[in-house]
C-alpha cells in the first residue's frame, strides 16, 4: 500500500494497458500524436518567423508585461516560433499526398479534430465519454495517422509519394 502514492501514475498507465481498453485507445491516439509531431519537428519543422524577428516580438511582449508575470510569459513564449500541432498534421496530410488527402477527407476537419483529442487527453479535460461513436472515432483518427505517417516515412526512405500511397 506505501507504493500505491508513489506509483499511482504508472499503476493506472499499465494497468489500463490490461483492464480499460478504452483509455488503451486513449493513450494509443496520445502516443501516434506525440510520433507526428515529434517526426514533423525532426523532418520539416520550420519557424514562423526569422529568429532576429522572433527575439524583437519576444522583447516587445516581455516589455509590455507587467513584472510579476514576465517569467510565465518568457515560459510560454520559449517554444513560440514553430508551428502548432494542428498545422504540423496539415503539413504531414500534403506529404503522404493522395493517400493523406484520401484518408483525411471523411473527417470533418480532420487535423483539428486530431488536435482536440490531443489536447483532451494531454491535459486531461472533462471527458466527453467514450460513446460507440467515440471510440470509433479515436480508433479511425488512429489508424489514420499510423497510415499518414507510414506513407511519409516510406518517402523518406526513397519511395514515390505515388509508391508509398499504393502500398
Amino acid at each position: 500500500l506505501a507504493l500505491e502514492n508513489s506509483l499511482d501514475l504508472v499503476l493506472d498507465l499499465f494497468l489500463s494497458l490490461h483492464y480499460a481498453p478504452p483509455l488503451h485507445l486513449q493513450n494509443k491516439v496520445m502516443n501516434i500524436c506525440q510520433v507526428a509531431e515529434s517526426y514533423h519537428r525532426s523532418t520539416q519543422d520550420r519557424q514562423l518567423m526569422t529568429d532576429e524577428e522572433y527575439a524583437t516580438l519576444k522583447d516587445v511582449l516581455r516589455d509590455a508585461c507587467p513584472e510579476p508575470w514576465r517569467r510565465w510569459l518568457n515560459d510560454l513564449l520559449s517554444n513560440g516560433n514553430g508551428p502548432s500541432f494542428k498545422a504540423r498534421v496539415v503539413d504531414l496530410v500534403a506529404k503522404a499526398g493522395s493517400v493523406g488527402a484520401t484518408l483525411a477527407s471523411p473527417f470533418n476537419n480532420y487535423p483539428g479534430r486530431l488536435r482536440d483529442c490531443r489536447v483532451q487527453y494531454a491535459h486531461w479535460l472533462p471527458d466527453k465519454g467514450l460513446s460507440e461513436e467515440r471510440v470509433i472515432e479515436l480508433a479511425a483518427l488512429y489508424d489514420v495517422t499510423k497510415i499518414i505517417l507510414e506513407a511519409c516515412l516510406l518517402q523518406d526512405l526513397g519511395w514515390s509519394q505515388t509508391d508509398a500511397a499504393g502500398l
